[in-house]
């Protein structure tokens, strides 16, 4: 229904009227403020909701712009900048103001803001990157898929080279292997279970398939320990076979003594992310 509405009002002169009918539900001011940290998508809707009960807000952001995952790691052909734009657009005209290019915890202390506001919502994103602890990270060439899809998104050139290993299953994953296919790159994701248990959102997959776009897969895959291969040589997997059932419902990967190479230029690891707990610490 929000995809609807966006594809029928946002980007059309129907949008205006249906500021106006947003204002029309805002309540009454309450002389309470609000510091939001974070202006992702957890941190737009929380001041979106609080203008609406006639809380005054204001959200602090790290970046030059709003967004965070939104703008800065879906890729434009998941989400336009443009729609992107006028969602934040909305929340601007409720009366939500935003000071960017301030970190707390660094340039403003969270104990300064809670002295200045009623209340502080964090809402920091899952900005850390999980990593795969093995010989040959450290090389050139491999790289999270946070900062490769973000480097996308800021228009800078990623140097990739023609041949792309991306291991992962997330939409992370789909994303960087969809992303890089776009930029010229002949691309193979290695994954560790089957096609089936991959945690990714159908949908994007299925845009890629109908587009051609499909990326080569290496089920029942993973990094091997033992890749130490120079920079821009080939990354080397074991295969997997599949024992018990976890806890996801998913069985567990077992690695086997089938090793397999596969030749790129660089590898994108896209094996999940969290909460960096660094992220508006405290200032002493």
């Amino acid at each position: 229904m929000h995809r609807l509405i966006a594809d029928e009002v946002l980007l059309t002169d129907k949008f205006d009227a249906m500021v106006s009918r947003v204002l029309e539900h805002r309540l009454e001011p309450t002389g309470r403020e609000v510091a939001v940290v974070g202006a992702g998508p957890t941190g737009l809707t929380c001041a979106y909701y609080l203008a609406l009960f006639g809380h005054s807000v204001t959200i602090y952001e790290s970046r030059p712009e709003a967004g965070g995952m939104l703008r800065y790691a879906l890729p434009e052909y998941r989400l336009p900048k443009k729609v992107l734009d006028k969602e934040i657009e909305l929340i601007e005209r409720l009366g939500v103001k935003f000071q960017f290019n301030v970190s707390v915890g660094e340039d403003l202390g969270l104990g300064e803001l809670a002295n200045q506001h009623d209340a502080v919502f964090l809402s920091i994103g899952t900005w850390k990157e999980g990593w795969v602890y093995l010989a040959g990270t450290e090389l050139t060439g491999v790289m999270p898929a946070l900062p490769f899809l973000e480097g996308v998104a800021r228009d800078e050139k990623m140097p990739i080279g023609e041949k792309v290993v991306v291991i992962g299953g997330g939409n992370a994953a789909i994303d960087s292997a969809r992303t890089a296919r776009r930029l010229g790159a002949d691309v193979t994701i290695v994954y560790r279970r089957e096609r089936k248990d991959m945690p990714r959102d159908s949908g994007g997959d299925r845009g890629g398939r109908a587009r051609g776009r499909k990326a080569p897969l290496s089920r029942r895959s993973a990094p091997h320990p033992g890749r130490q291969e120079r920079p821009g040589a080939r990354d080397q997997a074991v295969r997997t076979k599949l024992g018990e059932f976890d806890t996801s419902g998913r069985r567990r990967p077992v690695p086997t003594d089938e090793v397999i190479r596969i030749e790129c230029d660089s590898v994108i690891l896209a094996v999940g992310e969290k909460v960096d707990p660094t992220s508006a610490r405290p200032r002493a």
